[in-house]
């Protein structure tokens, strides 16, 4: 611990551990209690705000407060996505796994931008994105293994992004023009009124 304080003194494995264990019973508490909440907060804009300092503070607080306020502030106040009565959007997105790791994640933060930044990363993303590339039985082109491959998203809007900008970059691929040909600006992708909202701001 001496030693990793040193290398960091924002982390401190004691802290980690104690504060941790606590975060760990907050979040169980929570969610067994889950399906007691509102699916949405019975409240008004500024609600939340007002029962917060308006200023930050100039020391830091305690994680007890800070687990405090997340508890009785946060926690009562979340449009809960997990609720079973959640219908929208995309319920459940979560598990205890995911939580999991994103504690290991977040603890050594390894951005995969490429190979150097993080191998393990780079090299386990490339064989989950074959892995369902197989599980969907999509051709074998779509692999990493052979001439595709993929990446895992962020979000659902990175994926829409990119996914309707890789179709209009193939388009214009076929038609042989670029960026600065008008025929650009015409382009049009039809989507089903049920989709993602967001599909219709990329487009």
């Amino acid at each position: 611990s001496k030693t990793m304080r040193k290398l960091n003194k924002f982390f401190d494995v004691e802290e980690l551990d104690k504060y941790g264990k606590d975060m760990l019973k907050l979040i169980e508490r929570s969610y067994n209690k889950l399906d007691q909440m509102p699916v949405i907060p019975q409240i008004k804009p500024g609600h939340v705000k007002n029962q917060l300092p308006q200023y930050a503070p100039e020391q830091g607080e305690s994680f007890e407060a800070i687990f405090e306020d997340t508890e009785n502030i946060i926690f009562p106040n979340l449009t809960q996505w997990q609720h079973p009565k959640f219908y929208a959007y995309y319920p459940a997105t979560t598990s205890h796994p995911a939580v999991l790791g994103e504690m290991f994640q977040t603890a050594f933060s390894h951005p995969g931008f490429t190979w150097y930044g993080c191998p393990a990363a780079s090299e386990l993303e490339e064989l989950i994105c074959d892995w369902s590339a197989k599980f969907l039985s999509l051709p074998e082109q779509f692999q990493f293994s052979s001439i595709g491959g993929g990446f895992i998203a962020n979000t659902v809007t990175d994926a829409i992004f990119l996914t309707i900008h890789t179709a209009k970059y193939q388009k214009m691929k076929e038609l042989g023009i670029d960026n600065r040909d008008p025929r650009v600006l015409k382009m049009v992708a039809y989507i089903s009124d049920q989709s993602y909202h967001l599909s219709l701001i990329h487009i």
